[in-house]
């Protein structure tokens, strides 16, 4: 779990703009950029 602590007024509708931690975590590999991720609110 990641907690959404802010908004990305960059990103489109429904992204997400994650720490390298997170994305790391998430994703994988950093040098990607960009991820494909399902995500809900809880």
């Amino acid at each position: 779990r990641v907690r959404v602590v802010d908004r990305c007024p960059g990103c489109p509708y429904g992204g997400l703009d994650l720490s390298p931690a997170a994305f790391q975590r998430i994703v994988g590999d950093l040098s990607q950029g960009v991820g494909q991720v399902t995500w809900e609110w809880t």
